[in-house]
């Protein structure tokens, strides 16, 4: 374990901001223990892969599109969570009026930064 999984997020500056490409390798690392632990969970519904599920294009993508993102939990310069999040409009239909708002895709936090806040920040 690092010095900085030791250290609460607060000690070391939590932030969170956009992906930018950069960040690629370690959004696909956190996506590897995400889809680990759904195996872990829920084996009858998920199962083990070799490498990566998503492409670094397809991830790319929604850090350069207008109504998608990937907010990125930094800690200490270490990318340590995200939640991937995509804008939608809500069609205007007899109940409802047309309005937008977020959908929350994915969220992941690393297991040894996990109880810190860290993805209630997210």
């Amino acid at each position: 374990m690092g010095v900085s999984a030791a250290l609460s997020a607060k000690e070391n500056k939590l932030q969170i901001r956009n992906a930018i490409a950069n960040d690629i390798p370690a959004i696909q690392s956190l996506y590897r223990e995400l889809d680990s632990h759904h195996v872990g969970i829920l084996p009858q519904y998920f199962q083990n892969v070799e490498g990566d599920i998503r492409t670094d294009e397809s991830i790319a993508e929604w850090i350069t599109s207008d109504d998608k993102t990937y907010l990125i939990a930094e800690v200490s310069g270490e990318v340590v969570g995200f939640a991937s999040v995509a804008e939608r409009t809500h069609p205007a239909q007899p109940m409802y009026s047309t309005h937008r708002y977020a959908l929350i895709d994915n969220a992941v936090v690393a297991s040894v930064h996990r109880t810190q806040g860290i993805g209630q920040a997210l």
